[in-house]
């Protein structure tokens, strides 16, 4: 996952190279970081699908109510991606 991507193709065009089939007209952001809702590929009962979700995991902080928002993995050997399984 990156911290910043930027779409200058319409969802037609993305859904078309991901091979997805009967995808839904998404309203294509121009950039995404963390938090904004971003486009995604995912495969579900065996077929793609693409859908605008919001963008990076959320990150649980201690004694804070409203978790953070990570939108850059840089290591995967921290304990708390074994939460995200």
């Amino acid at each position: 996952m990156s911290r910043i991507h930027s779409f200058s193709k319409p969802s037609a065009e993305v859904a078309s190279n991901f091979d997805v089939p009967d995808a839904a007209e998404i309203a294509m952001p121009g950039q995404v970081v963390e938090g904004d809702r971003g486009v995604v590929i995912l495969k579900a009962s065996g077929r793609r699908i693409m859908r605008a979700m919001r963008w990076g995991f959320p990150r649980p902080m201690q004694g804070i109510d409203e978790a953070g928002i990570i939108g850059l993995v840089a290591d995967i050997t921290n304990p708390l991606w074994e939460e995200t399984i």
